[in-house]
């Protein structure tokens, strides 16, 4: 009906976006469902049998980026701090714990394992923190933190929701190519609402437009303003913002995006704070 397709790159807009397209193809059950994934709705691997494809040349496809620093940040409070998705990232939360929080002195490694084993079962469960040990660091927070988040990924831990926004837009360029595309839209995720409708008018679907799409959004992260972004990137050591502008080079370079001055502004903020403590919300 709109000729107009989406190639996701996620924790990049794609919560508002196929919420707000989501009743044009699927009914009320589906689209009210807060776990896209459990819900039916189709994703991007399941559209790989080209066979099944044919070329569409009076089509538009559009991409969202976003920001490597803040995307990662998102992705973090969204899919970790919040547990959200208990289950599908319970192992990687254990091991991410287990592996890069430091150990207070006179806690065994075997004593450790147990605390987070406990700490994570009460934080799934919603219960107070109250039943938390305060007084032992290693059971505070209860999940991951941002900076052992940081440290798991420069392990090499991928996933879709924080692999570069580039490896997505040049599969669909790809695509695009096989399929003759009309045209090929990038937007950016900062200036969401004024591009997308933008891209509406031209490609001929202006009574779609309108305002404030995150209203759509049935997933949506907590937000977060400029203050606490310094305030979560101030626990990142230096090595691993290099491994950031390293992993995220080509988002980078091909949006525009300069993650150079990020990162020379989260230098200032630590030398500003040199003593800042983030704290982490304890309850869901």
């Amino acid at each position: 009906e709109y000729k107009l397709a989406w190639c996701p790159v996620y924790k990049a807009a794609s919560t508002h976006i196929i919420s707000y397209f989501c009743p044009s193809y699927y009914g009320n059950d589906v689209c009210s469902n807060p776990v896209r994934n459990h819900a039916g709705i189709l994703r991007m691997p399941q559209f790989q049998n080209k066979d099944q494809l044919r070329p569409v040349s009076d089509w538009s496809y559009f991409t969202v980026t976003r920001e490597p620093f803040g995307r990662l940040l998102s992705a973090y409070r969204n899919k970790i701090e919040k547990m959200k998705h208990a289950d599908e990232y319970h192992e990687q939360t254990i091991d991410m714990i287990k592996h890069h929080r430091y150990l207070p002195p006179g806690l065994e490694r075997s004593e450790a394992e147990a605390v987070v084993t406990k700490a994570d079962a009460i934080f799934k469960k919603g219960q107070n923190s109250s039943t938390l040990n305060l007084n032992n660091s290693y059971e505070i927070p209860p999940y991951p933190t941002f900076r052992e988040f940081i440290a798991e990924l420069v392990s090499g831990w991928r996933n879709e929701h924080w692999d570069e926004g580039s490896v997505y837009c040049g599969v669909c360029k790809t695509l695009s190519a096989e399929l003759k595309f009309k045209n090929h839209f990038i937007l950016s995720k900062e200036n969401f609402d004024c591009e997308f409708n933008h891209v509406l008018e031209l490609t001929n679907n202006s009574n779609l437009k309108g305002d404030h799409y995150e209203q759509w959004a049935t997933n949506r992260e907590p937000l977060h303003n400029p203050i606490q972004f310094y305030q979560y990137y101030s626990t990142i050591p230096e090595d691993h913002i290099k491994h950031i502008i390293d992993m995220f080079n080509r988002d980078c370079e091909i949006f525009m995006y300069n993650c150079e001055d990020t990162a020379l502004k989260i230098r200032i903020f630590k030398e500003l704070y040199p003593n800042y403590k983030l704290k982490y919300p304890l309850t869901k």
